[in-house]
């Protein structure tokens, strides 16, 4: 089956023969260093601002891209908060660890 074959077979937006978002996103390489949530916020960003361009700006789909970038600017604010951080964040996982095999003993 061709891509074309597969976009005709699906939602009707994606039968117009128009370029839409999902042709750009097919082959686009993505950068290593992005997260599952920051591919998610960029794509929906793209295919809200898309949805626009063709059907005029409208508050739904304007409050969508501002929450998507939030995502993006907190996980920004997460990296240059964890740059700053004179020492590692704590394992807790290996903290719990360490004490459950010390029992009720005081640290």
């Amino acid at each position: 089956m061709t891509w074309e074959e597969i976009k005709q077979s699906g939602s009707d937006h994606y039968r117009t023969g128009a370029v839409e978002p999902i042709d750009l996103l097919r082959d686009l390489k993505l950068h290593p260093s992005l997260t599952a949530l920051e591919v998610k916020a960029l794509t929906d960003n793209i295919k809200y601002s898309f949805r626009m361009l063709q059907k005029g700006l409208n508050a739904s789909d304007l409050g969508k891209i501002q929450h998507y970038t939030s995502m993006c600017q907190w996980r920004l604010q997460e990296e240059s908060d964890e740059a700053r951080r004179p020492w590692p964040r704590p394992d807790f996982d290996e903290i719990g660890k360490y004490l459950s095999e010390r029992g009720n003993q005081k640290i």
